[in-house]
């Protein structure tokens, strides 16, 4: 599906912060979580959540290794930028790929069609997850379980109630 995770900012973060297997345990929980609640649990949920985790821990550790290495500041912000750009790469390529198999399409128009407008929001989402690395306390495995919570789906919008107006216009005389 052409959808961004839905966690990517405090993903990114968990990497650096509690380490990459809860990257990748955060990111298949919530796209289980995502799916099961849009009633969308199919096999591609398994495509998705794998490739959602391999983008996290490709994102996450660029964000564990400026971390190790004591980067903080604004160059962490740029870091950030960075382990985004990385999560982007790694998550739009695989998904295109996929997305292309399936619908037997070209893999660079399914790429340009669905995915390359989102490299600033990774970008933006990397810098955001960069703020929350110095943060202390870290927020811990399940305070990153709710940040990473998938929001429930909007119900549809119901149908509206034929009134006055509707049908065809009054005959004029």
């Amino acid at each position: 599906a052409p959808y961004s995770s839905p966690g990517s900012v405090p993903i990114l973060a968990a990497g650096a912060l509690v380490g990459l297997p809860a990257v990748m345990l955060l990111e298949v929980l919530a796209s289980l979580v995502g799916d099961t609640a849009r009633h969308q649990l199919r096999l591609e949920t398994a495509y998705n959540s794998a490739v959602y985790g391999l983008s996290g821990v490709v994102g996450g550790s660029v964000l564990l290794v400026a971390r190790k290495h004591g980067i903080d500041g604004y160059p962490l912000l740029g870091i950030g930028a960075l382990a985004g750009l990385a999560y982007f790469i790694v998550n739009s390529v695989l998904a295109a790929l996929g997305m292309a198999i399936y619908d037997r399409k070209g893999f660079l128009g399914v790429l340009r069609e669905h995915f390359l407008w989102l490299a600033p929001h990774h970008a933006v989402s990397g810098i955001l997850a960069a703020g929350i690395v110095p943060a202390a306390p870290p927020p811990g495995l399940r305070g990153f379980v709710v940040l990473a919570w998938p929001a429930p789906p909007t119900p549809p919008a119901p149908a509206p109630c034929p009134g006055p107006t509707d049908g065809p216009p009054p005959a004029l005389p």
